[in-house]
């Protein structure tokens, strides 16, 4: 039996009309999305992976998030330094945007943003035909429930709340696993950096930001009470035999390669998902 609250849906259309039916919802933001290109796939950060494929224990993970923080900052020469240098989780944001190793883990407000990081990967047997005996993942977490939770487990959140109150040294002091020997309280936090990065606007990004990096990221979601009921947390599963009508239909939304990653290297890669539409 899974851990989580799972429903199996038979098309991309009926996903679609999950949505509609849950659009009142939706658009009050009290739900945020992430898709993933396998079902069975954990929920687990990119610093946490780093991890685990080089073997290094997760008590490290506050002294490597700290040093590849400090050196992007020194590397960094973009427009936005000043924001990258001085808020941290801005910085963390712009990186993980851009494949670097974090704590935090990618949501959107919109289900077809995450429907379509769901989608447009794919992988190819040994005779390079795509597999499809896979499902794929879209989650749906609760923010609302989410954040309230948070601060039960962690009252200091409260200080965070409000526009001024969102820079470094709030940040520090709710998440900084240095001080105490990564023996901070583990829990899930709905959050964005004030200054919004130019990926996160176009994705309609959030992240969940984790309290303890030294425990992996399913713990930090289940020392929140209520994580295993549907109305919290929901795991909706499609086919990948859908991909190609997913992707179409996500296409005709103006969400692909191109919007969703801006410059030449997102149109080039846009294209294939055309495929339906050139072929007509």
């Amino acid at each position: 039996m899974p851990d989580y609250f799972e429903k199996p849906l038979n098309c991309w259309g009926e996903f679609i009309q999950k949505s509609l039916s849950l659009q009142h919802e939706w658009f009050h933001h009290d739900w945020v999305f992430r898709g993933q290109e396998q079902s069975k796939w954990s929920l687990r950060t990119r610093l946490e992976r780093l991890l685990l494929e080089s073997a290094t224990p997760l008590a490290k993970a506050p002294q490597l998030e700290k040093n590849m923080l400090r050196d992007f900052r020194r590397h960094y020469d973009g427009s936005d330094r000043d924001s990258v240098v001085q808020e941290m989780l801005y910085g963390l944001a712009l990186m993980q945007h851009h494949f670097g190793r974090t704590r935090l883990l990618d949501f959107s407000y919109s289900p077809f943003v995450a429907a379509f990081f769901a989608f447009e990967p794919f992988e190819r047997d040994g005779n390079g035909q795509e597999k499809e005996d896979k499902m794929r993942a879209i989650w749906a977490v609760n923010s609302e429930w989410c954040e309230r939770e948070a601060k039960k487990v962690a009252p200091i959140l409260q200080s965070r709340a409000g526009d001024r109150h969102r820079g470094a040294r709030t940040y520090l002091s709710h998440f900084d696993n240095t001080k105490d020997g990564g023996k901070g309280k583990a829990f899930v936090y709905p959050t964005n950096s004030f200054p919004l990065h130019e990926r996160l606007i176009i994705q309609q990004g959030v992240f969940l930001c984790l309290g303890n990096v030294t425990v992996p990221f399913d713990c930090n979601l289940k020392a929140l009470d209520g994580w295993n009921q549907s109305k919290h947390i929901v795991k909706y599963l499609l086919p990948a035999t859908e991909r190609w009508t997913a992707l179409t239909h996500l296409h005709r939304m103006s969400i692909n390669r191109a919007t969703m990653f801006p410059g030449l290297g997102g149109l080039s890669q846009s294209l294939e998902q055309r495929i339906n539409i050139y072929l007509k």
